[in-house]
């Protein structure tokens, strides 16, 4: 299911225009998105939460010249789903 499928989905269920429900998914997908770069985890009970994990500064290997190479520390997100 992709995004659109998501909105037309929800859509049918408020009986709602298609539009006003993709206005409402790319609004929650920008909260999201807002929040994590703010370094915010968000907890939407019963669903899951969206958080950054840290991945500290590592050595690595350019496959092309076998030059090794330092990746920076960076930050990325995960999520975790509510077990039923």
């Amino acid at each position: 299911m992709i995004k659109t499928d998501v909105a037309r989905s929800i859509a049918e269920k408020l009986n709602i225009q298609v539009k006003d429900a993709e206005t409402t998914v790319n609004g929650l997908i920008d909260t999201i998105t807002e929040s994590l770069s703010a370094g915010e985890a968000v907890k939407l009970a019963g669903f899951g939460t969206f958080d950054l994990r840290h991945a500290p500064e590592r050595a690595a290997r350019n496959p092309k010249t076998g030059e090794t190479v330092q990746v920076p520390a960076t930050h990325y997100p995960t999520f975790r789903a509510v077990l039923a």
